[in-house]
């Protein structure tokens, strides 16, 4: 292999280890009826139950994003659109055994690599695809035809005594598509 192709490769690697690790703020505003977007009301009115929805508006470190929150059937959803009314995923919290067993051991040796010891707080069931699919899912909590099914995870790790929170999302059959460190935002007031 010449020179050449071994900087090359090592500039890919580093690019792909960078573009897995990053890091995820959230900051979450309730929004109220009056301040809902006309496209938020049209996704109410596909609930022919009256479903009881929670709004809020979304602020990462990049961008954006309007979210919606209900329970249905026993189960906490979380929609998520653009800003422009672009739906983006539907996510369906969910059991560890509700995970296929294979795939929940490639995510298990995954974690187990990451760290000395870790913590799954919360497992979702994120679908993407083409929009009215997303409808159909985010009142079926079924996907019927095809959508692109990934598992995201909250997950706390002790490593060298230190103890962070990281989001990772996994493929289908337990492959790390992202990992991402949880910035807890901190408060520079005295709260009582």
């Amino acid at each position: 292999m010449s020179k050449r192709s071994i900087n090359l490769l090592v500039v890919v690697l580093l690019f792909s280890c960078n573009a897995l690790s990053q890091k995820k703020f959230e900051r979450e505003s309730r929004l109220t009826k009056s301040e809902l977007p006309d496209f938020a009301v049209a996704f109410e009115s596909i609930f022919k139950d009256g479903q009881s929805i929670k709004w809020y508006l979304e602020e990462g470190l990049e961008r954006y994003s309007i979210e919606a929150k209900y329970k249905r059937n026993g189960k906490r959803y979380s929609v998520e659109f653009d800003t422009l009314g672009t739906l983006e995923d539907v996510e369906i919290e969910i059991d560890q055994s509700e995970i296929p067993q294979e795939t929940y051991r490639s995510i298990c040796e995954r974690l187990s690599a990451e760290g000395d010891r870790h913590k799954i707080d919360k497992i979702q069931i994120q679908y993407t695809g083409e929009e009215q699919v997303l409808k159909e899912v985010s009142v079926s909590g079924k996907c019927e035809v095809y959508c692109v099914t990934r598992y995201e995870l909250v997950v706390r790790i002790r490593k060298d005594k230190e103890l962070s929170s990281f989001e990772y999302l996994f493929s289908e059959d337990g492959t790390l598509e992202r990992r991402s460190e949880i910035i807890i935002q901190t408060s520079s007031n005295l709260e009582y």
